[in-house]
């Protein structure tokens, strides 16, 4: 999983998990935040991403910690 994410982000770049500004536009020719114009490829490997995020964060706080 965490070699997929690293081939997509070194062949189209980086994936933005939350654009919270505009400066994610710059280098992407569609809204990732809009599920009709998002790439198939880019959803699933933010997916990916996000699952990994959600695993390391996990993994680092703790169970009890992590559930609150």
């Amino acid at each position: 999983m965490l070699n997929n994410v690293s081939d997509y982000e070194t062949r189209w770049g980086k994936i933005v998990l939350r654009p919270s500004n505009t400066n994610y536009k710059q280098y992407l020719h569609f809204d990732p935040r809009n599920p009709y114009t998002c790439s198939p490829l880019y959803a699933d490997a933010l997916f990916k991403k996000g699952h990994l995020v959600m695993r390391m964060l996990n993994q680092r706080l703790g169970k009890e910690s992590f559930l609150q």
